[in-house]
């Protein structure tokens, strides 16, 4: 009897560039900064939310989203709000910015030190999404 191989694309899901930013300052102020620094146009959406599994708590944190077509997507969204944090991995960060369909990785350092450059940012680091034990709540 022939043996059938399954294949996951959990890869694929996670296949965007994340960087995580530490910053004091409200979301607003640093979606304005990285527009005007990106030359993008980030725009808050809903809320982004989860229910964590263990005491079925609802968390939403701030989103903003940037999807022109045939481009890449941007998402800038809270890591931490009142009774919980987003990526547990990652407690220091205040922020995510993933960037989906990035095709050029080699201008990775380049943004990150144009996002560090901020009088705004205290930090930004390159995070690998694959790696997260929360990554699960990257999937949207």
């Amino acid at each position: 009897m022939a043996r059938k191989t399954l294949h996951s694309k959990i890869s694929d899901e996670y296949d965007f560039l994340l960087i995580g930013i530490v910053c004091q300052h409200k979301d607003y102020r640093l979606c304005h900064f990285l527009n005007k620094q990106l030359s993008i146009r980030l725009q808050r959406d809903a809320d982004y939310e989860i229910t964590k599994p263990k005491n079925k708590q609802k968390l939403s944190f701030a989103f903003y989203t940037y999807a022109p077509a045939e481009q890449p997507c941007y998402y800038l969204f809270a890591n931490k709000t009142e009774g919980g944090i987003l990526i547990s991995d990652h407690k220091n960060m205040d922020y995510f910015l993933m960037i989906k369909d990035y095709q050029n990785r080699l201008e990775e350092e380049s943004l990150i030190g144009t996002i560090k450059n901020s009088p705004l940012v205290l930090g930004a680091y390159s995070v690998q999404a694959g790696l997260l034990r929360s990554k699960e709540n990257l999937v949207f």
